[in-house]
């Protein structure tokens, strides 16, 4: 594989191609694929190719569902690395009021578990979509299947699991 350094300097270049080097190896050691795609990207090509073609009203909640996920999990997060933790905090903080969306005026209120199960059903079509989406030569976005919590069922997806049976959304009654 041949990969630009895209630098003048020789030091740069040798320090550049160090740590490619490394990453390649860590990723033939591991057996995972060098070229993991992060939740900051799979949403960028959401946003630029899919929600283009969505009505508003569904843009501006999968804007603000974005937002909540990169504010929970970041932008850098290796999508094929979120785990249970990642969905419970997810929960947690969406229940407690921490994790609002980011409009003025919006005061720190908890949602309930139907909000939160809308929050995952997006995420769940965002992965569905990367996973059918291809990239370049025919690879998908996504290409590891797993499940998710989606309503009372058990679906396939494309990321490690989000949240499973054991811990269902609860009835705050």
């Amino acid at each position: 594989m041949r990969k630009s350094l895209k630098t003048i300097s020789g030091d740069t270049a040798i320090e550049n191609a160090k740590a490619l080097a490394t990453e390649i190896d860590e990723a033939r050691l591991t057996g995972r694929d060098a070229r993991w795609f992060t939740l900051g990207q799979i949403f960028g090509e959401y946003s630029r190719l899919k929600a283009p073609n969505l009505l508003a009203d569904r843009r501006k909640a999968g804007a603000t569902r974005k937002a909540l996920f990169k504010m929970a999990w970041g932008s850098d997060r290796v999508v094929l690395d979120v785990s249970q933790t990642d969905a419970d905090r997810f929960m947690r903080l969406r229940r407690s009021g921490e994790l609002v969306p980011n409009r003025g005026g919006r005061t720190m209120e908890g949602v309930r578990d139907g909000t939160i199960d809308g929050d995952f059903r997006w995420l769940s079509s965002v992965f569905d979509w990367a996973r059918k989406h291809k990239k370049g030569a025919g690879a998908s976005c996504l290409r590891t299947r797993s499940t998710m919590w989606n309503g009372r069922k058990r679906q396939t997806h494309c990321v490690q699991s989000l949240a499973t049976s054991d811990t269902r959304p609860r009835s705050r009654t």
